[in-house]
């Protein structure tokens, strides 16, 4: 977590205290992979290796979630995603198992056979009703039974790896329309109608275009902004409606204000803030309305 000095105009650390380290790293771990909002307005916060935090934005502190009120349970999940609250209940995603963060404080896990085996790392329903799942395999659509409906894979365009085939991030428009990242081939945006499709793609130099092909993050802002996310590069801004995209303000760049180019998780929140997650280096908060980081704990 990082705070920010209005008089200073400089960022201060808030790190989440653990020991905890995972196999790959030599410092314990502060990758934030995702950030949600809880049907009451709280911040949750998902780590690699240290589970679902339920953050006190006055008090400045984390309390860990834990699954199905067990005291032992939930600590060391991998969080993957965390989707907006719905009918008072947000879906998580942790290594690829299905749960849901419950007004009582608790994650339950939920069991769906159209879930099982297929790498999910993704979950969220969409304004139609359906359910939308991203795995390391391709795109799932459900029905409101947990029954899958189609299924998009993302292979076929050169060049291609297994790996791109992840998707990431999935999310529905105000129009209708589904884009995804994925893990090497950019920005596909899916048109309501399931007809038709276009691929944003990574070109190195390239300054109106996709930050990166490793896309961990999207966010629709209003009617004509979504905000793309890269695992390098950092953020960029699409217009739908002129089908352009353009920079980010330089106060959401590294070392300009954002504290890492590294981006793992978006969300704005009721107030109309932004909260960005990064690989490695906590979270940045940007007050959207001022267009500049601000402090709020």
């Amino acid at each position: 977590m990082n705070r920010f000095d209005k008089s200073s105009q400089t960022f201060s650390r808030f790190w989440h205290q653990a020991t905890h380290h995972l196999p790959w790293e030599n410092e314990p771990t502060h990758i934030v992979t995702a950030i949600g909002s809880s049907a009451d307005g709280r911040l949750l916060v998902g780590y690699a290796g240290m589970g679902l935090m339920l953050f006190d934005q006055k008090a400045g502190t984390f309390r860990q979630v834990l699954v199905e009120e067990s005291s032992d349970k939930g600590m060391y999940l991998n969080i993957y995603r965390i989707a907006p609250p719905q009918d008072g209940k947000n879906w998580v995603v942790a290594t690829e198992k299905l749960y849901q963060y419950t007004d009582d404080g608790y994650l339950a896990r939920t069991s769906a056979a159209a879930l099982d085996g297929i790498g999910l790392n993704g979950f969220r329903r969409t304004l139609s009703g359906r359910y939308l799942a991203s795995s390391w395999q391709g795109l799932y659509l459900l029905d409101a039974n947990f029954q899958q409906t189609s299924f998009f894979l993302p292979e076929g365009l050169a060049p291609f790896t297994p790996a791109h085939n992840w998707v990431l991030e999935p999310i529905e428009d105000q129009a209708g329309d589904i884009w995804f990242g994925t893990a090497g081939a950019g920005v596909f945006h899916i048109v309501k109608t399931g007809n038709h499709f276009t691929n944003f793609q990574y070109q190195a130099g390239q300054r109106n275009g996709v930050p990166h092909s490793y896309i961990n993050a999207l966010l629709e802002v209003g009617e004509d902004e979504v905000w793309i996310g890269a695992r390098r590069h950092g953020l960029k801004i699409f217009n739908p409606k002129t089908y352009s995209f353009r920079p980010v303000p330089s106060t959401l760049t590294s070392p300009n204000g954002l504290n890492s180019n590294e981006i793992s998780t978006l969300l704005q929140d009721s107030k109309g803030n932004i909260w960005i997650g990064t690989w490695g280096r906590g979270l940045n908060l940007y007050h959207y309305q001022k267009r500049k980081p601000f402090n709020t704990f």
